[in-house]
């Protein structure tokens, strides 16, 4: 998916510079360039990199919260059965 985003990026701005379409730039002092794209593309990839790193910590917290939550139990029930 990051790839084609990229992709979709550079091409757009490669076909902007090169004059192939005529977007309102007025609101811009600069034009874009072609290093541009590929400094938005790699602040998308570390942002991106970003959010798996978070969603992967995430994951294994949730797993490890879950197995301590079912070792509990499991130490629970034991305790209550020796105790009757």
């Amino acid at each position: 998916m990051m790839t084609l985003i990229s992709f979709t990026v550079i091409l757009l701005i490669y076909i902007q510079s090169n004059r192939l379409v005529f977007p309102n730039n007025s609101w811009t002092i600069e034009e874009a360039m072609l290093r541009d794209g590929i400094v938005y593309c790699v602040t998308f990839a570390i942002i991106a990199l970003i959010s798996w790193l978070s969603n992967h910590e995430m994951e294994k917290a949730l797993k490890r919260a879950r197995s301590s939550e079912q070792a509990l139990r499991k130490q629970r029930d034991i305790i209550r059965s020796s105790s009757r």
